[in-house]
């Protein structure tokens, strides 16, 4: 077994979690990288839903966001894409992550503590779900503290974000849409921030 063969909601009795939906970010500044960063994400869209993949739109509209965020923070975060994260294989809490920060710049090796997760899917949100959630809970205990573990979903054009403290799943009630990439990037900003 491994994140990809978790699914939602049965990953959460699996690993004890539970699970609630609160409006997470309301108030969360957006991050406004400018005119022309929006219109090159405009049409990389449209080249990653014309081709429809999900590694298309791993590669043109999710890791440009994220890429962009750590940019905006200084790369004072590692960013790792498609990594090998094996904390308890015989749990099942091993596989790949799309996309995984840290805390350390360190970009040779994943260290802890792991605070995000990104799980890209092709045009299943909810898909994702359990994946996601499985390498979060491989997150907190890879981090050995108690520290709170981000994790967001998305297909590029929606993404849907969660945090996870102890056994404590929370999902965010809204999903956002890729037209509103400021708000996204200022939620992605927040979190990188503040966890």
């Amino acid at each position: 077994m491994a994140f990809r063969d978790f699914t939602f909601p049965e990953v959460c009795s699996t690993f004890g979690l539970t699970l609630r939906q609160v409006r997470l970010y309301a108030h969360t500044p957006s991050l406004d990288r400018g005119h022309e960063f929006l219109e090159r994400m405009a049409g990389d869209a449209i080249l990653a839903t014309a081709v429809s993949t999900g590694k298309a739109r791993s590669e043109f509209m999710i890791a440009p966001v994220l890429s962009e965020v750590r940019r905006h923070l200084k790369s004072r975060f590692a960013l790792f894409s498609g990594v090998e994260f094996s904390v308890d294989p015989a749990r099942g809490l091993n596989g790949f992550c799309d996309f995984l920060f840290t805390r350390s710049p360190l970009q040779l090796v994943v260290t802890a503590p792991v605070i995000a997760i990104a799980e890209a899917k092709n045009v299943d949100l909810r898909g994702g779900f359990g994946q996601c959630i499985a390498a979060m809970v491989a997150a907190r205990e890879f981090n050995a503290d108690a520290t709170v573990i981000h994790g967001v979903v998305t297909t590029g054009s929606e993404w849907q974000f969660a945090t996870l403290a102890g056994s404590d799943l929370t999902f965010d009630t809204r999903v956002y849409l890729s037209t509103e990439l400021p708000a996204i990037m200022g939620i992605l900003a927040h979190l990188l921030e503040t966890a």
